[in-house]
């Protein structure tokens, strides 16, 4: 972002805190061949992501977010691309057994892009890239329920990988701010239907600042209203260490014995 402003005749220009966002954010638009390609960013700055999106321009698969925290495996967090009753649960796939799928749905970080296997399709593609702390992680223990955080602070981005337990609690996220949004993503108990280690988890759950409640919640798989059905937040608003999640409940914090109920949380 950028400022003018006229100083005895001559304008000149201020910059914001952060003097090139290509730095932390960036959009590749690329073409997939069928095989192990690596795509390179084209911004201003070298950019290794740190949470992506996968998302197929000119196809019906659906959209795939990967991270550094969870790594370079096939393990991705699917994101409904149409709202029919088959794609309203997201799915994930196990980090631990699912070799069926490993080695061609796998994403790798590169220092300035990454690298995807040979499943995803010939066709267009386009992936935006949130850097986070390059995949370094550390323990966080703001909140009564301990996360495991990495956060790009300057740009106001973090990652959050935390286990339920079934607790009304709260949540450091590590940004150093108050979040205007959050995405929470329950990863699924392992084993589920469909065989080869896929999860099937629950819902997408996110808060964004314009919500008219702290109460309210949108599920972004199926493209919902804003409803306050369920109070995932335990009515109360984030604040600049923590966001705060109801107890039993499975898409934001629940214990199963099968997985400790792991979740994902994407803070921005």
């Amino acid at each position: 972002c950028l400022v003018y402003k006229e100083f005895s005749g001559v304008w000149i220009m201020a910059f914001t805190t952060i003097n090139d966002p290509s730095e932390h954010f960036q959009v590749d638009l690329w073409t997939s061949t069928a095989s192990s390609q690596a795509v390179t960013n084209d911004g201003n700055s070298d950019l290794q992501g740190d949470m992506l999106i996968l998302i197929a321009r000119n196809l019906t698969q659906n959209k795939r977010v990967h991270d550094t925290t969870r790594g370079n495996i096939p393990a991705f967090l699917e994101l409904a691309g149409a709202w029919s009753q088959a794609q309203q649960k997201v799915i994930s796939y196990d980090e631990t057994s699912g070799s069926t799928f490993a080695n061609n749905y796998d994403v790798e970080f590169d220092s300035d892009g990454f690298t995807v296997g040979s499943a995803y399709p010939s066709g267009h593609y386009s992936t935006p890239q949130w850097k986070a702390n390059g995949g370094s992680t550390s323990s966080n223990t703001d909140g009564t329920i301990t996360s495991t955080v990495q956060a790009d602070t300057t740009a106001g981005f973090s990652i959050v990988k935390y286990a339920g337990t079934g607790t009304a609690g709260t949540i450091g996220h590590g940004l150093g701010a108050v979040p205007k949004m959050i995405w929470v993503k329950h990863r699924g108990p392992s084993g589920g239907p469909g065989g080869g280690g896929v999860d099937i988890g629950e819902d997408w759950v996110v808060w964004h600042d314009a919500l008219s409640s702290s109460a309210h919640s949108i599920d972004i798989s199926r493209g919902d209203v804003e409803s306050d059905t369920d109070d995932f937040w335990d009515s109360t608003y984030p604040t600049s260490s923590v966001f705060s999640v109801a107890g039993s409940s499975d898409e934001v914090n629940s214990t199963h014995s099968n997985d400790s109920d792991g979740y994902m949380a994407y803070c921005w």
